[in-house]
């Protein structure tokens, strides 16, 4: 019994500190999230031109195109795993 009330007190102290630490946190996953928003924008500017880039190093070359093709695959393997632990990920929503 006095175990649970310990674990109260401790959190009711550290409650005053609570909003200030979510603040932080939300600013921290707030700058992460636009920063990926951002580098997302740049490739899909930009993916044409990335594109071309990688075929004209990669043609011609037998193993460069075997490691650029086994680099797809790890994606698609990475995109497969979080298609598997989130599936929702691959839903379209469309408000009405």
């Amino acid at each position: 019994m006095e175990r649970s009330n310990s674990e109260t007190l401790h959190m009711l102290k550290e409650r005053g500190h609570l909003s200030r630490r979510l603040f932080f946190e939300g600013l921290i996953v707030g700058a992460l999230a636009g920063l990926i928003a951002i580098i997302y924008r740049l490739l899909l500017t930009n993916a044409e031109d990335i594109y071309f880039t990688i075929v004209s190093f990669v043609k011609g070359n037998f193993i460069l195109t075997i490691l650029w093709f086994m680099g797809l695959v790890i994606l698609g393997l990475v995109i497969a795993a979080f298609l598997k632990y989130e599936p929702y990920i691959s839903v379209w929503y469309s408000p009405s």
